[in-house]
């Protein structure tokens, strides 16, 4: 089947009706990423990205085809499947794009050469690819890197997130926040074996995804201000050291997106421009979420509008936004306190 896909005409197998992470077996074109692909390649023209960049699990290709086209960028692919691999070299001759494309492991590849970018897309869990990616990376490199695993990393199977992340979440309006500063967190532990720190640059939720863009700093000095950052979260949202029988974490707790590096989305692009312009409010706020439905439900009144609450905070002198995390959250550095009497007047 030819599909196309920005600049890109590729042959593929498309997967489902654009919903879920797609089929683990094949080689097959998942259009519900669609939005995480825009964004990739809006984010490395933004930053001026002029690097190699090796595209980890290339299956069509479509990522790394993009990214050569749209961001004039050297890409290689690198895929175990062999019918992957003929795929991407055909839909590269299609394009008249030159690529290198491995056949192999992409650990195995990632000791053997090293890269200014990495993509790291697997079905599910990143964890098991994160430290040979780090391993493969120059230093000032960028990883770029999914997860699919929501269920885990959100604290539905807990037993999966201490088990792949070594970390504590659980249901809460908080929780997919988490679940992104859970992945960015294992990171940066991954990064101090290898004597890294890590800076995050742009990271959201969006469908069925997490996604983190961290740009990677060598030394052992940067490890440590990268850990330092590493720690857990109080059931109140209060950063603490040690966790506790209601604690979250180990988690990051900087700041998850850098606005200077979010680029400016075309409003045609209603969902992308959407997600694009709340995260730019809101990661200049605090860690955590104020959940509405819990607050009303505190004073026992029906619960108001968020624009409104948040309008009311504004005025009082606190921050206030809406969150890409939740539809009923709001990100604000006012107490819960304040928030219930906002709520009651709102």
């Amino acid at each position: 089947m030819i599909l196309k896909e920005g600049k890109i005409a590729f042959e593929g197998q498309l997967s489902g009706k654009g919903k879920g992470p797609g089929k683990i077996d094949g080689v097959f074109y998942n259009p519900a990423m669609q939005l995480c692909r825009d964004l990739h390649i809006e984010f490395l023209n933004k930053i001026n990205f002029q690097g190699h960049m090796l595209d980890a699990m290339a299956a069509t290709g479509i990522r790394g085809l993009r990214i050569a086209k749209e961001c004039n960028v050297t890409v290689d692919f690198c895929d175990k499947n062999p019918e992957a691999v003929d795929l991407i070299t055909k839909n590269l001759k299609r394009n008249k794009i030159e690529a290198n494309v491995f056949r192999k492991n992409v650990s195995a590849h990632l000791y053997e050469k090293r890269y200014d970018a990495i993509d790291i897309d697997p079905f599910g869990s990143p964890a098991p690819y994160i430290l040979s990616a780090l391993n493969g990376l120059r230093n000032g490199g960028i990883l770029a890197i999914t997860a699919t695993d929501t269920g885990a990393l959100c604290g539905t199977y807990q037993k999966a997130c201490s088990r792949r992340y070594n970390a504590v979440n659980r249901k809460s309006i908080s929780s997919k926040e988490f679940a992104l500063r859970i992945l960015i967190g294992f990171t940066a532990r991954q990064a101090a074996l290898l004597d890294m720190g890590i800076e995050a640059l742009l990271g959201y939720y969006e469908g069925h995804h997490f996604r983190a863009y961290l740009k990677i700093h060598k030394g052992a000095g940067k490890a440590d201000k990268s850990l330092a950052m590493v720690r857990h979260v109080s059931s109140d949202l209060q950063i603490i050291n040690h966790s506790t029988s209601d604690s979250y974490g180990p988690m990051w707790t900087g700041k998850i997106a850098d606005e200077k590096y979010l680029p400016d989305i075309n409003p045609n692009n209603k969902k992308l421009y959407k997600l694009i312009n709340i995260l730019k409010s809101e990661c200049k706020g605090p860690l955590g979420l104020q959940d509405l439905v819990i607050l009303s439900q505190e004073i026992k009144i029906n619960m108001p509008k968020r624009d409104s609450v948040i309008e009311i905070l504004k005025s009082k002198g606190f921050f206030a936004s809406q969150s890409i995390f939740s539809p009923l959250g709001v990100r604000t550095d006012a107490s819960k306190s304040v928030c219930l009497d906002v709520v009651s007047n709102a």
